[in-house]
């Protein structure tokens, strides 16, 4: 039996109305208007045993009329009582009144209290983390934030009473906590009707109910914190009040009575005389909340649950078997009184108890009277203002009918016994979101009973338990909702991962007979036992068979399980979807849950990347030396701990990441393949030997490419594009060799060796595209050890080791001697070995850079020098060496280019006297040459300036005549002459300019300055005085020394200016 009814006080004469409990505090309000207050006594809620009253504390009248509601308000810690068609507040504990004259004419008033603010770990679990989530945990299973407004959380507490009256509303609502004994004032919006009944199902939302068939819901004004800038949104802020008509929609109904012995906890039948009795009409319209955003409706012998929007948030309601009197809602519960019945005697009145999440029948509770169960009574409900943290109260009383009424009214408390059995045996049957509304709905006391307990044993029980939900939720295709729930809890990726087919999953993949273990259930031998006994007579409502179960996983998860070559080849064939023919449940396709199991990945990668660096030495995925995933054994896996990945350690997290990005790549490749690039590109914990097969699989070998460069793969990238070089058909060498030689120009000089390995090939196919390897313009090519890189391309060519020196020296600027002496070398080398035709063009090569280079050794060079060749060459050496005789002698003697001995004294010049040994060898030679008159008459006559009169005329031989002489005499002496007028001019200068700096330093030196007792810094304005003094050019103003600086650059800011005006300075 779920829930048992307790008495606790009886022989009540005077009626009772209404009733509140607050704290440990029970208030009853009497239709005479006193109200009595009783101290309420109750156990843990792991304990069975009922609440219990003291005696009575104490009794007050506050109204002459019948106090028809009772409601705590958290912020003003009061109570707000309908009586007289008026609502008065009420302080606790001194009870001091503060009517409110807004309400005259009050018929009906409700309350809501609920924290805004940043969602919490425990929101998220009980369903707060979102529209999503909100879905998720659907509309009974999160938590009533208005219960729990009063326990000192975080956050601000909006508080909203609506006073429904005579064709107005009246809303009065507090933000935070609010001044006790401060009058509120209310805003009023007109009404077509008067309202009846009102819910709240948010803050911001109020369901009006005028008639059975006529109900509106009031959107309302946003309130303004005053503590805060910002004030706390409701979901649908508005500025005014919005009333919006509706009529109830007609939907199905689920299962009734019948279904009570389909759920098989405790169900009684209690309903079999209502028989032929027919449907009854209700007494008037209402309407309750049933949860966050939700209200219950009730329409005649129909409930009907609607949303925020007024628009069903079911597909089915609650059909009873006549008009209930009384309806309300304790999560997970929604208890109905139906009226008694004709027969059989006695007419005793039945609660009925429903589940709000699958609307089955839970238990039909008659209600007789205590002790005379044979007596005709009545019954009400009697709510608390938050059901979900206290007992249900029933009030029976004697029908006015009965002789025995004058035993008076009893009040009896209804309590559910065992819960904690009850959650485990849910949780085994697989009714997740009923266990989590019995779970949620036990006052947290501190102590734990049958797997379920508070404080943090609960909340693992309950994390477990909405992790089985969003098992759950997967099989039955809403794989959206799941991933949610994983996100809210922080579930261990591998275990999600799990769930997947291998092709996604790999090494961690479950079958589905241990997803409920892996997830913390137990293999569902209950559920078992219960198909069998269905067996016998039908299946029950919403339940699948194994093999319903394996279909629809076979829809979900069947077009990846083949291969993610096929899933990417015809998209359409992947995104089918199906319905359940025994649940009418929308089943979703693979690559929808595809695209779900990638956000909540991608949820999981931001997060995992964000706590990296949080870490004293974080890890990175080439630093972290562990074994690859598939040598790690599943359990370990799977046994990582399921918590925010800000709170895992260096090694938990990095396995995680490993997990993640492996799945995520995988799933990619099937739904999103142009996402696989980039991913591989960026810096990833992906596990290359399970994803290398598959893009080897899909043909995409540039992404495979990437994916081994990043992660330092290097020799198996290379392989692979040799191999791709191979394959490819067009002699382009762009498409043959580019890639290989893009790649190879990026390594850098740490993988020297393996570039020279890799690029024998690339110059085996074309040594002239290879050579960009060792010559790009790249900062990593640039560094590579240009030593070793000669020596390899020496060993391939020399003409490739030439053309790389020429490169480096040229166009890099080295300057390293060994490098120009080896380019040199390579020149004579080549040269030698060279046909005609090339050695001419490396014969040249080789005199302008030994023309040109100043970084090697020329003693060296011309060691190496053939001794009857290559004689310029020879000559130029000579002249690097100093020994410019020997280079003339060449010139003169060995090749008799005349012009190209000028030059090279020309270039030489001003050596002294290169032009005087030039005509020396013309005139006197050596033997056996003979003397060469023409050409140093022709030197003499072009040279004048650069040869020494005297000197030359003393070489030359005494039969020359003055006619062949005289253009050099001329110009020698011209020469001379402008030589020394210009060394006059020069001293005359000089000696002006000493004169004119004489007489200004002469000047300066005989300026005063007068430093007067009056006189002042024109700085800082105080007077100067017997102060060390500074004495600023060209105007003389006289300053402190200590002000000197700034008035010097203010003075030359001044002097600035006036220049760029034009003025004088």
């Amino acid at each position: 039996m779920t829930f048992e009814l307790h008495s606790l006080l009886t022989g009540l004469k005077d009626k009772v109305d209404s009733l509140l409990v607050h704290d440990d505090t029970l208030y009853l309000a009497h239709s005479s208007g006193q109200l009595s207050t009783y101290t309420l006594h109750t156990l843990p809620s792991s304990s069975d045993s009922p609440p219990t009253l003291s005696s009575r504390l104490s009794t007050r009248v506050l109204s002459k009329r019948p106090i028809e509601q009772l409601i705590h308000l958290p912020p003003l810690n009061a109570l707000a009582a309908l009586s007289d068609s008026s609502v008065t507040l009420y302080t606790l504990p001194e009870f001091e009144a503060v009517p409110l004259p807004q309400s005259k004419g009050a018929t009906v008033c409700a309350t809501l209290s609920e924290l805004v603010g940043p969602v919490s770990v425990e929101e998220a679990m009980a369903g707060k983390a979102g529209s999503r989530l909100s879905g998720v945990f659907g509309h009974s299973v999160s938590a009533e934030k208005g219960d729990k407004a009063g326990e000192g959380k975080e956050g601000e507490v909006i508080t909203r009473l609506v006073v429904g009256a005579k064709r107005r509303v009246v809303v009065y609502t507090w933000v935070g906590d609010a001044e006790r004994g401060s009058k509120p004032q209310g805003k009023e919006l007109p009404l077509p009707h008067t309202p009846r009944s009102i819910a709240l199902p948010n803050p911001s939302t109020a369901f009006l109910a005028f008639s059975p068939t006529e109900y509106a819901i009031l959107s309302l004004p946003s309130p303004s914190s005053p503590s805060s800038t910002a004030s706390p949104s409701p979901r649908h802020p508005t500025t005014t009040f919005t009333l919006t008509e509706f009529t109830l929609p007609n939907i199905p109904t689920a299962a009734s009575a019948s279904a009570g012995g389909g759920y098989g906890l405790a169900g009684l039948g209690g309903l079999g005389g209502y028989v032929g009795l027919g449907g009854g009409r209700a007494k008037g319209p209402w309407v309750v909340r049933v949860g966050e955003g939700e209200v219950l409706v009730g329409k005649d012998t129909l409930g009907i649950f609607l949303g925020e929007d007024g628009k069903p948030t079911r597909r089915s309601g609650i059909e009873w078997p006549v008009a209930p009197d009384e309806t309300t809602f304790a999560r997970p519960y929604v208890f109905s009184l139906l009226p008694p019945s004709p027969s059989p005697a006695p007419q005793t009145p039945t609660l009925q108890i429903r589940s709000s999440t699958s609307l089955d029948l839970i238990q039909s509770l008659p209600l007789p009277y205590p002790h005379v169960t044979a007596l005709p009574s009545t019954a009400r409900l009697l709510t608390p203002t938050h059901p979900a943290r206290a007992p249900l109260f029933v009030l029976l009383s004697p029908s006015e009918r009965a002789p025995e009424r004058t035993h008076g009214a009893a009040l009896c408390a209804l309590v559910m016994r065992g819960w904690a059995t009850q959650v485990d045996s849910l949780v085994a049957r697989g009714r997740y979101e009923e266990a989590l509304g019995v779970l949620d709905s036990v006052v947290d006391d501190g102590n734990a009973a049958g797997g379920a307990g508070a404080g943090t044993e609960r909340d693992e029980t309950r994390k477990r338990i909405l992790g089985l939900l969003a098992l759950e939720r997967l099989e039955q295709g809403e794989s959206d909702q799941a991933v949610d729930i994983w996100i809210a809890l922080d579930t261990n990726p591998a275990k999600v991962v799990a769930l997947w087919p291998e092709e996604i999953s790999g090494g961690l993949s479950v079958g589905r007979e241990g997803w409920e273990e892996l997830f913390g259930g137990v293999r569902k031998e209950a559920e078992a036992e219960e198909r069998v006994e269905e067996a016998g007579r039908g299946s029950a409502p919403g339940k699948e068979d194994g093999a319903g179960v394996g279909k629809r996983l076979s829809s979900v998860f069947g077009s990846v399980t083949p291969s993610l070559t096929a899933a990417a080849k015809d998209d359409a064939s992947d995104t089918r979807s199906i319905r359940s023919a025994q649940s009418g449940m929308p089943v979703d396709d693979s690559r929808r849950s595809l695209e779900s199991l990638i956000r909540y990945l991608t949820d999981r990668r931001q997060k995992v990347l964000r706590a990296l660096p949080m870490l004293p030495h974080p890890p990175t995925p080439l630093s972290f030396s562990s074994p690859p995933l598939s040598s790690i054994a599943q359990p370990a896996l799977l046994a990582l701990p399921s918590l925010s990945p800000a709170q895992l350690d260096a090694h938990d997290l990095a396995l995680v990441a490993r997990i993640v990005d492996t799945a995520l790549f995988k799933a990619y490749l099937a739904t999103r393949p142009a996402l696989v690039g980039p991913l591989c590109r960026i810096e990833n914990w992906c596990e290359v030997g399970e994803v290398e097969g598959l893009l080897g699989e899909r043909k995409k070998y540039n992404d495979l490419v990437s994916l081994y460069q990043n992660k330092k793969m290097h020799d198996r990238a290379l392989e692979l594009l040799h191999k791709l070089s191979d394959d490819e058909p067009d002699p382009d060498p762009e498409l043959k060799l580019g890639p290989t030689i893009r790649y190879l120009q990026r390594l850098g000089p740490e993988h020297v060796d393996l570039i020279f390995e890799a690029a024998r090939w690339v110059f085996e196919a074309d040594a002239a595209h290879a050579l960009e390897i060792f010559t790009a313009d790249y900062e990593e090519v640039e560094s590579l050890p240009r030593a070793r890189v000669a020596e390899y391309l020496h060993e391939l060519d020399a003409h490739l080791c030439a053309t790389y020196l020429e490169h480096v020296i040229h166009e890099l600027g080295e300057s390293g001697p060994e490098f120009h002496e080896r380019l040199a070398e390579l020149y004579l080398e080549l040269a030698r070995d060279a046909s005609p035709d090339e050695r001419e063009e490396i014969y040249a090569r080789l005199l302008d850079f030994v023309e040109h280079s100043q970084q090697y050794r020329a003693d060296r060079i011309l060691a190496r020098l053939p001794r009857e060749d290559m004689f310029e060459a020879r000559a130029l050496l000579l002249g690097r060496i100093g020994q410019h005789e020997e280079a003339l002698k060449i010139y003169v003697y060995r090749l008799q280019d005349y012009s190209e001995a000028e030059a090279y004294c020309t270039r030489l010049y001003p050596t002294p006297p290169l032009f005087l040994t030039l005509l020396r060898l013309y005139l006197r030679p050596s033997p056996p040459h003979q003397a060469q008159l023409d050409p140093a008459l022709s030197l003499l006559s072009r040279h004048p300036a650069e040869i020494d009169l005297l000197g030359a005329l003393d070489l030359l031989p005494p039969l020359v005549g003055l006619a062949d002489t005289r253009t050099f005499l001329e110009r020698a002496l011209r020469a001379g002459t402008r030589e020394r007028l210009r060394n006059q001019v020069g001293r005359e200068v000089v000696k002006a300019r000493l004169d004119q700096v004489g007489r200004g330093l002469m000047g300066l030196q005989s300026r005063r300055v007068r430093i007067t007792e009056s006189r002042t810094c024109p700085q800082c304005h105080k007077r100067l005085g017997n102060s060390v003094i500074a004495v600023h050019a060209p105007r003389g103003e006289v300053t402190h020394l200590g002000c000197k600086d700034e008035f010097g650059r203010k003075l030359a800011e001044e002097l600035s200016f006036v220049q760029r005006l034009g003025g004088p300075p």
